[in-house]
């Protein structure tokens, strides 16, 4: 950009000494331009003579600065104009006059408009064509494409066909183009062939694949692949070019010798191709710049433009434009002095009025003069530069439409032309009191003023208003000093004084370049690096970057010039801090919600011990950390930032988040430490010492073993296994330092007894007191059932459980007491034969086994058979048995066999209680014996109340009522009298 504005100001300094060979300005309107009625005629030359209106022809009228742009079809055409001039372009095309066939070329026509009504004629040459046989060679039944065009590219006729011969209509006397592929190789491109009518009116065509083929893929010097491009093909004998347009990034053509090619795309220089491969494109771009200088009572506009165009681009607005190369382009004008004829008619016409192109406060300016410095003209095959002069005049404008200017500019894109070229317009204003306010496209808001490159050909508006200075918001300057960059320097900020905390004795540098803000575009920047002027009473420098090293405080007045070139400034002050200003730490450290602090009158000792979980987020938060400093009877706040290093982490902010993974082992702290460093580069440290306690427990894992110590899945029944806690372990402790715990239960959750007969200890720890706390333990499981194993594995603090569940396997033979039948009832003392029915649930056959019969718990019978049993099958056993007790009886039936354990044995029984009947013998004894004691107890009953035994009396006595014993007794007293005797 710098680079532009100082070709810019060379650019004012040409136009100056152009002036010198201009006219000087006449008077002129201020009002813009009349409107002319145009109308325009084409017409068919045929020699001299006109033979009619061409047929359909395409039109395009361009201003003369080619941003005006009227297309029409037809062969008489009204238009309305303002006063100027334009170029009119007449394309090809076929017109069929009188049955005869004429061909035009493409037409330039430089139209002046001057006049309220005008009436144009543009003759068209033409060439007549011929009706004509066309003979093909080598078509081979194959089917061809023909694309007849002029040498200016205009295809006037297409054919397809797979016949050697057809008719057409031909030029008569001129080269033509004849084009073609064969339909089944179309990717093979197209065969270019200039032709002739010869003799008779034959044209012979010659087909086959091209004698020359290109391909390949283009990139850009970077390295990135060009997808669109285009492909001049161009032939110097006849001066014509044709344009192939690709848009994959690859390429192929092919045509007969003789054809230059060239690839081009916008933005970059072109390339001629000569052979297949891969083609590298190196970014260039030609620039029109455009110096407008606006008078101090706007009444005058002066314009310098300048071509400053390489290689890649042909001259704008001129015939061939489009052929994308200087070179092509002059040699397409057949003679140098031609093309730079052209040039300068071109050149000359760019100014003609600003109709346009130019406006303040919607009012046009009036060409005056124009020059063009055909004396500046540099020009080679590569490059060439050129100046142009023009002034304008407006005598409605007076210097008090400063005040509300509002520029209309036209800016042609980038784009206008296939290459690229940037039309670069610079403005310069003669007013000190107003700038640029806002505009519509980019553009810079110095004096002068640049408007940016734009994509597209537009109108850029440019609004004008007062001058409003810049201002510092010096909270956006930057310090830098070894180890720290930061924007928290500045402790205290307005427009006109800030202050700045630095390190004492420190090289340390301030940036200011983001400070300098423009109210008019909102944006912060400046005119150039050294738009930033620092003084004091001792030393001064220019520039946004300062590099300083201070052992006092400091002010100095700082002026800053925005791009506008209008200019404010501020005081600021550096304020040096000693190291010993560290800042005061407060922090608190948070854990399940609950907030412990640390107040600085321990932080501030360089050494804080903490207690927190292992694994749980503590918050740790030192924003109440504080350095507070005094300046001019003020207290400020000095910015802080923080760092905290904990084991495997380093994090910034006041505010941090920590887990710690890893517990306390054997009372050694995890060691964290905090840096809180002031704006200042002065730092309090603070260690760390945290107490983790352990909340990982014990990873506790029961595995399975044989005898042998292999591994196993599953736990046989009736056979040792070994439990063992091998496999648990500690993250953090050693097994050293490991406790177990075993125990066994049922699937209702009831503890299994430890040797009983479901569960036999056989071996443990030696190491271990009791079997229960062993690390592994050797147990024999009797029983068939599913079975709880539990081990608690426990380190110093923590426990960790393993609780698996098996039901126990077995494989041998399972007898099973399916039924027990017999007929009638049990009878005490007699025998009955009972049928017992046997199921072998078990993996193998059994070959003889023994019925067991028990009579509430005592063996009561046994009796063994030889049959094999096989797996599943079912067998009766005939048995017989005799109780000698009778009433209920429960009898256990079970089945034993030498392969089958006894808890096997008992789980297969069947018990069934049973009646059991006196026998009739023992009943008649018992009722002779109970007739006996009947009848011995009646005679002892008679005897007794007959007194036939001794003590009779007595005993019927006691056995008479109390008062009849009474009267016996009173008559035992008084003396038996004889009867003799008186009384």
């Amino acid at each position: 950009m710098d680079s532009k504005k100082v070709l810019s100001a060379i650019l004012i300094a040409v136009f100056l000494a152009g002036m010198a060979n201009v006219t000087a300005a006449s008077s002129s309107s201020s009002y813009a331009p009349s409107t002319s009625h145009v109308n325009l005629n084409m017409y068919v030359m045929e020699g001299k003579n006109q033979v009619g209106f061409a047929v359909n022809p395409v039109i395009y009228i361009n201003a003369s600065q080619g941003q005006y742009t009227f297309t029409d079809t037809g062969n008489s055409l009204n238009v309305s104009l303002s006063y100027g001039s334009y170029l009119v372009t007449v394309m090809p095309t076929l017109s069929i006059i009188g049955g005869a066939h004429y061909l035009t070329n493409k037409t330039y026509y430089y139209l002046d408009v001057n006049s309220a009504n005008q009436a144009v004629a543009i003759n068209l040459k033409a060439v007549v064509l011929t009706y004509s046989t066309v003979n093909l060679k080598n078509l081979n039944g194959e089917t061809t494409t023909l694309m007849f065009s002029t040498t200016e590219g205009y295809n006037f006729f297409t054919k397809t066909t797979n016949s050697s011969s057809f008719s057409a209509y031909l030029p008569n006397g001129t080269m033509f183009y004849a084009n073609s592929y064969y339909n089944s190789e179309p990717s093979q491109g197209v065969t270019s062939q200039i032709l002739t009518l010869e003799s008779k009116n034959t044209v012979t065509i010659e087909l086959g694949r091209s004698a020359v083929n290109y391909f390949g893929a283009v990139y850009s010097k970077s390295g990135s692949k060009i997808n669109s491009f285009k492909i001049v093909e161009f032939n110097s004998t006849i001066n014509h070019y044709t344009t192939v347009s690709f848009n994959s990034g690859l390429y192929y053509i092919s045509a007969q010798g003789g054809t230059e090619f060239m690839i081009a795309a916008n933005g970059y220089k072109p390339v001629s191709i000569t052979t297949s491969g891969t083609l590298t494109l190196i970014p260039s771009t030609s620039n029109v710049f455009k110096n407008y200088s606006l008078s101090k009572n706007l009444q005058t506009v002066s314009v310098v433009t300048h071509y400053n165009l390489n290689s890649g681009t042909a001259f704008p607005d001129m015939a061939n434009s489009t052929v994308m190369s200087l070179s092509y382009q002059e040699a397409l004008d057949n003679l140098s002095t031609g093309f730079v004829n052209d040039v300068e008619k071109i050149a000359g016409h760019m100014p003609a009025n600003t109709y346009y192109s130019f406006m303040a406060n919607n009012s046009y300016y009036n060409l005056t003069n124009s020059h063009v410095d055909m004396k500046s003209l540099v020009y080679n095959k590569y490059s060439l530069s050129l100046y142009t002069f023009a002034n304008y005049t407006n005598t409605k404008m007076s210097s008090k439409d400063y005040k509300n200017l509002v520029l209309k500019v036209y800016q042609k894109g980038t784009q206008y032309t296939p290459s690229t070229v940037n039309y670069l317009t610079y403005i310069n204003y003669n007013n000190i009191n107003v700038s640029v306010q806002s505009a519509s496209s980019s553009v810079t808001y110095g004096n002068p003023f640049e408007i940016m490159p734009v994509s597209k050909s537009s109108m850029v508006t440019v609004s004008f208003g007062k001058v409003q200075n810049p201002y510092f918001v010096n909270s956006n300057a930057v310090v830098y000093y070894k180890g720290m960059v930061t924007t928290s320097s500045v402790i205290n900020t307005t427009a006109r004084n800030t202050l700045v905390v630095v390190p004492y004795n420190t090289i340390f540098s301030i940036n200011m370049s983001k400070t300098l803000y423009n109210p008019i575009i909102g944006q912060y920047q400046y005119k150039s690096p050294v738009s930033f002027m620092w003084k004091n009473s001792t030393t001064s420098y220019n520039g946004y970057n300062y590099s300083l090293k201070l052992m006092k405080t400091t002010e100095f007045l700082l002026t800053g010039m925005d791009s506008s070139g209008f200019s404010n400034v501020t005081n600021v002050t550096f304020i040096v801090l000693k190291n010993t200003e560290s800042p005061n730490v407060n922090f608190t450290y948070t854990f399940n919600g609950k907030v412990h602090k640390v107040m600085s009158s321990t932080a501030n000792t360089g050494t804080v011990s903490i207690t927190v979980p292992q694994n749980s987020q503590v918050t740790f938060d030192a924003s109440l950390s504080s350095l507070n400093l005094t300046y001019n009877k003020e207290k400020y706040s000095v910015q802080l930032s923080y760092s905290w290093m904990f084991p495997n982490s380093t994090l910034k902010g006041a505010t941090v988040n920590y887990q710690f993974t890893t517990p306390t082992i054997n009372g050694v702290p995890k060691l964290g430490m905090l840096n809180v460093t002031s704006a200042g580069n002065t730092t309090r440290s603070v260690q760390i010492k945290a107490i983790v306690n352990d909340t990982t427990n014990p990873s506790a894992v029961v595995t399975i073993q044989n005898p042998s110590n292999k591994n196993i899945t599953a736990i046989p029944a009736g056979s040792p296994v070994i439990l063992t806690a091998n496999y648990s372990a500690d993250k953090y402790y050693g097994k050293s330092k490991l406790s177990y715990n075993w125990t066994f239960m049922f699937a209702n959750g009831t503890k299994i007894p430890a040797n009983t007969a479901n569960l036999t200890i056989l071996k443990y720890d030696s190491s271990s007191s009791v079997w229960n706390r062993s690390a592994w333990v050797e147990v024999q499981f009797n029983l068939v059932a599913k079975i709880h194993i539990s081990l608690k594995v426990t380190n110093p603090v923590l426990s960790g459980y393993d609780n698996i569940s098996y039901t126990t396997t077995y494989s041998g033979p399972k007898l099973l007491v399916s039924g027990v039948h017999y007929s009638g009832t049990f009878s005490q003392g007699v025998t009955k034969e009972v049928q017992v029915n046997v199921t072998n649930h078990g993996k193998v056959s059994v070959t003889g086994l023994t019925i067991v019969v028990y009579d509430n718990g005592a063996l009561l019978k046994s009796k063994s058979f030889t049959q094999t049993l096989a797996v599943n099958q079912t067998r009766t056993y005939d048995i017989n048995i005799s109780l000698a007790n009778s009433g209920s009886q429960s009898l256990s039936f079970q089945a034993s066999n030498s392969a089958q354990p006894n808890f096997v044995q008992k789980d297969g029984q069947l018990v069934k209680t049973v009646s059991v009947g006196v026998s009739s013998d023992r009943v008649l004894l018992v009722i002779v014996a109970i007739i006996v004691i009947i009848l011995i107890l009646a005679l002892l009953y008679y005897r007794l109340t007959k007194g036939k035994f001794p003590g009779a009396a007595r005993v019927r006595q006691q056995s008479l009522p109390q008062s009849n014993q009474k009267k016996i007794t009173d008559q035992k007293q008084v003396p038996k009298k004889d009867s003799n005797t008186k009384q």
